[in-house]
C-alpha cells in the first residue's frame, strides 16, 4: 500500500487532474478524442434518432473514472495487472454501452415498422399521395422511426425525388426491415403496383417476424441467466474463500502469480460470455 503520509497529494492530484478533464482545456481535448473513438456508434445512433446532447458529459465522467482507477490500482493499491485487466474493461464500456443503445433502438424501430406500414396504406387509401403519407405518419408515430421519415420528408421538399430520398435513408438505416419497405415503395413508383396492398403484406410479414423473435427471446431467457449466474460465480467463491481463508486470499491481490490468475480468470469469463451470447442471439 502507499505511504499514508503521501495520501493527501495523491487525493489532491486526482481532485486536479479530475477538474482539468471536467472543467479545463483538457477535456476539449477529451471530447474530440471520445468522438474519436466511438464515431462509428455515434453515426449509427444518430440515423436511429437517440439523443446525443449529454454525450459529452457522460463521456468525462467515463474519463475521470478511468484515471481514477488507473491511479488507484496501481499507485495506491500496488496492483499492476489487474490495473491493466480493469483499465481494458473500463476502455471498451462505452462502445459496448453505445452498441447496447443502439441495438435496442434498431428493435424498436424494427417494432414500429409493422404499424407504419399499415397507416401509411390507410392514408393512400384515403387519398394522400405517398409524400404526404410519409408526412403524416411521421408527424404520429414516435422515434426513431418519425426521425426517419421525417428525413424523407425533408429531402423530398429539397427537390430530392421521393424515391431517391427513400434510398438514401434506405441507406443510412442499414436494417433488413427498413430495407424491404424502401424497395417495396421504389419499386411501386417506379414499375407501378398496388402500394397499399404490398404495405400491408409487408406489415404482416414484419409482425409474423416479430413475433417469433420474441418467442425466441422468450425460449432463450433461461439460458442467458444461466450465463450470468455461473459468470458471478467466480466472485462468490472468491468473497467464500475471502472469509474462510483471508489470508491465503490476500495473495491473489498481492502476488503477480495471483493477479495474474484473477486477470486470466476475468479474460475466460468475458469470453465465455461474448460467445455464449453468440449462441443464443439469433438475428433477423
Amino acid at each position: 500500500m502507499i505511504d499514508p503520509a503521501l495520501m493527501p497529494y495523491v487525493t489532491s492530484a486526482l481532485i486536479f487532474l479530475a477538474a482539468v478533464i471536467g472543467l479545463g482545456p483538457l477535456g476539449w481535448v477529451w471530447d474530440r478524442m471520445s468522438h474519436w473513438y466511438t464515431r462509428d456508434l455515434l453515426k449509427v445512433l444518430d440515423v436511429l434518432e437517440f439523443p446525443q446532447d449529454r454525450f459529452n458529459f457522460y463521456m468525462r465522467i467515463w474519463g475521470i473514472i478511468l484515471l481514477v482507477s488507473i491511479v488507484l490500482m496501481t499507485v495506491v493499491f500496488r496492483l499492476p495487472l489487474l490495473a491493466i485487466a480493469i483499465t481494458a474493461i473500463l476502455v471498451a464500456m462505452p462502445r459496448i454501452i453505445m452498441g447496447l443503445l443502439a441495438k435496442r433502438r434498431r428493435t424498436l424501430l424494427r417494432e414500429q415498422m409493422a404499424g407504419a406500414c399499415m397507416a401509411i396504406s390507410n392514408c393512400a387509401r384515403a387519398g394522400l399521395s405517398l409524400d404526404q403519407s410519409l408526412q403524416t405518419v411521421a408527424d404520429e408515430v414516435a422515434n426513431p422511426l418519425a426521425g426517419v421519415l421525417k428525413r424523407i420528408c425533408l429531402d423530398y421538399q429539397a427537390n430530392v425525388p421521393l424515391a431517391e430520398a427513400i434510398n438514401r435513408a434506405k441507406d443510412r438505416v442499414g436494417m433488413d426491415t427498413f430495407s424491404i419497405f424502401a424497395v417495396t415503395m421504389v419499386t411501386c413508383m417506379e414499375h407501378g403496383g398496388r402500394v397499399t396492398d404490398m404495405l400491408d403484406r409487408i406489415s404482416k410479414s414484419i409482425g409474423e417476424i416479430r413475433r417469433l423473435e420474441r418467442r425466441i427471446e422468450s425460449e432463450t431467457a433461461a439460458g442467458r441467466r444461466v450465463v450470468w449466474i455461473l459468470a458471478m460465480f467466480p466472485l462468490f467463491f472468491l468473497t467464500l474463500m475471502a472469509l474462510v481463508h483471508s489470508e491465503g486470499t490476500k495473495l491473489m491481490f498481492t502476488t503477480l502469480v495471483g493477479q495474474g490468475l484473477l486477470v486470466g480468470s476475468i479474460v475466460l469469463i468475458s469470453a465465455s460470455i461474448a460467445w455464449s451470447r453468440n449462441i443464443l442471439s439469433v438475428d433477423f
